[in-house]
């Protein structure tokens, strides 16, 4: 069990880095190549919106089984 929590918490963590890593790089290629984002139809926040609804989701799901394992280890 210790080593789920471990691993859901590590996965946590990858998502937040990995959602952080994803809206810099958009920002960073928005200001660099601003010439490629006039040309789509959506904004340049649109893609780490959308990344960071699914990373919200998923966070949750696993904050919800780290908290679910707790008590099944405490009983």
């Amino acid at each position: 069990m210790k080593t789920a929590i471990k691993i859901l918490w590590g996965a946590v963590i990858a998502l937040v880095v990995l959602f952080i890593g994803d809206l810099i790089w958009s920002y960073a290629d928005f200001k660099l190549h601003p010439e490629k984002i006039g040309v789509q139809s959506a904004p340049w926040y649109t893609g780490p919106i959308i990344w960071g609804g699914i990373s919200l989701i998923l966070i949750i799901i696993f904050l919800l089984l780290i908290v679910v394992l707790k008590r099944k280890m405490q009983k």
